[in-house]
């Protein structure tokens, strides 16, 4: 137990993350198409700790409220089509960091945001069509996703991507998430730098059928499994990379 807790608090003095390799440019996460779960998600109840650049979290996720799937941004083609994100909502609210960050991505460069209460955990997932199989991807890290508030205003910025859904359009009018890559029981981050900022003001199509997913909490997607029936993309998430102010 006592080296459980001097490992957390290593991790929050900034040691583990001080140390990090630099990442693998081919780890770097494709932007994510987001779609709310509208039906068949069960409660998982699962135990978790987690980490990140932010503090630790003993937490117990309830059930997946998203699924977010790679895309097609500016004609570069995703580079891990099968590997999706879901996310979970997490039963236990902790105070905001509020934090001051700095955001570079396609939509902005430098963005000044305030992080704000933790609001979800998203992990990789693998995704299937009902009644075939899939299994948990690899290459991908976990994220936890914080609310984030723009110390300014956004100047919109047109964009197209494109999901195994069709094509969405974003109108990128104000940040709502900054995820930020995590340790995840004893999986560690595939790249410890880059970051995911989702933003509103999104239009696409309803996925018109039912998907079976995969991930840890989830055992691999087979006949048995929940069939989820998603709506239309809510937010779409871009590789970001974050400084703090």
């Amino acid at each position: 137990q006592g080296g459980r807790i001097g490992f957390w608090l290593s991790l929050v003095l900034g040691t583990v993350w001080q140390i990090s390799p630099a990442p693998d440019a081919t780890a770097t996460p494709d932007p994510f198409v987001c779609h709310p779960v509208i039906d068949g998600a069960r409660p998982v109840n699962a135990k978790i700790s987690l980490a990140d650049q932010f503090g630790p979290d003993d937490n117990e996720a309830i059930k997946v409220t998203t699924l977010c799937a790679p895309g097609d941004l500016r004609g570069k083609p995703a580079t891990n089509k099968s590997a999706h994100l879901a996310c979970y909502a997490m039963a236990r609210q902790l105070p905001p960091p509020r934090k001051r960050v700095a955001l570079t991505n396609t939509i902005e460069q430098g963005g000044v945001y305030v992080v704000a209460a933790p609001s979800r955990l998203c992990v990789p997932a693998g995704k299937a069509p009902v009644g075939g199989t899939t299994l948990p991807p690899v290459g991908l890290s976990a994220f936890r996703c914080f609310t984030i508030r723009r110390t300014s205003r956004l100047r919109p910025r047109p964009l197209a991507i494109s999901d195994q859904f069709g094509q969405t359009k974003l109108s990128a009018t104000r940040g709502l998430l900054l995820c930020a890559p995590a340790i995840l029981g004893e999986s560690r981050p595939v790249d410890s730098r880059t970051h995911l900022a989702c933003y509103g003001r999104v239009a696409g199509p309803q996925p018109a059928f039912k998907v079976l997913i995969a991930d840890i909490f989830e055992p691999p997607a087979g006949p048995n499994s929940s069939a989820l029936a998603l709506d239309r993309p809510n937010m779409v998430c871009v590789p970001t990379r974050k400084r703090l102010l």
